[in-house]
């Protein structure tokens, strides 16, 4: 949960109920099959593929939580069998204004993705991996911001496999959807990012916008 601010400006995210029912069912395959891997131990039957279950849940859910801590791998796990969600901009006490992206639950908001305003660097859509791999649309389109991460660990991390922008990294708003509807999407963010303050020009095509520093955008 993330609240500690004034909210500025707030507007609902899509997501479609067949994402969270996906959640759903996909959290009772995992449990239902880790309480029978639980119980065949007990038994003592079935030792082997139990373990071998048990293992391998335990090594993907302890590798999200080294990468990411506790609290974000809550949070993403909470976050996916949420039916709202919000992009929003909130000031802090110390005059600075981040930017959030997050969801609806209990009665109270909790962020995925917190960014100060200013070390957004890009906005922008695009098709995903799919539709590369396809060579044609496969309506995979995702609205992307890029920022500057402020870790000096891990910008030379990705100096290390030639990254070409070591200091920055991505996150993905919202979900996957045709190119139309992530279009609106995309230009919603923009507009909540232009009303906060910032600044954003339109980059290499029509589908991408690049923010511009304070000082550059004064006249």
């Amino acid at each position: 949960m993330n609240d500690c601010g004034v909210p500025i400006l707030e507007l609902q995210v899509p997501k479609f109920r067949r994402v969270v029912m996906g959640a759903v069912l996909l959290m009772v395959f995992i449990l239902s099959f880790v309480l029978l891997a639980v119980y065949n131990l007990r038994s003592w039957t079935a030792i082997i593929p139990s373990t071998l279950w048990l293992l391998l849940v335990g090594f993907v859910v302890g590798g999200f939580i080294k990468t990411d801590g506790w609290k974000k791998f809550a949070t993403d796990i909470l976050g996916a069998f949420a039916w709202r969600e919000f992009i929003r901009t909130i000031r802090r006490e110390d005059g600075s204004v981040d930017f959030q992206y997050g969801f609806w639950m209990f009665g109270q908001r909790f962020a995925h993705f917190t960014v100060v305003l200013g070390n957004l660097e890009t906005v922008e859509w695009s098709s995903g991996q799919s539709s590369h791999r396809a060579g044609r649309d496969m309506n995979d389109w995702n609205v992307v911001v890029w920022y500057d991460h402020d870790d000096r660990a891990k910008s030379q991390k990705a100096r290390s496999y030639t990254s070409r922008q070591p200091d920055q990294d991505l996150y993905i708003i919202g979900m996957s959807g045709p190119k139309a509807e992530t279009a609106e999407l995309g230009r919603a963010v923009l507009d909540l990012l232009r009303q906060s303050g910032a600044t954003f020009v339109q980059g290499e095509n029509d589908c991408t916008f690049v923010g511009q520093p304070a000082s550059a955008a004064q006249p």
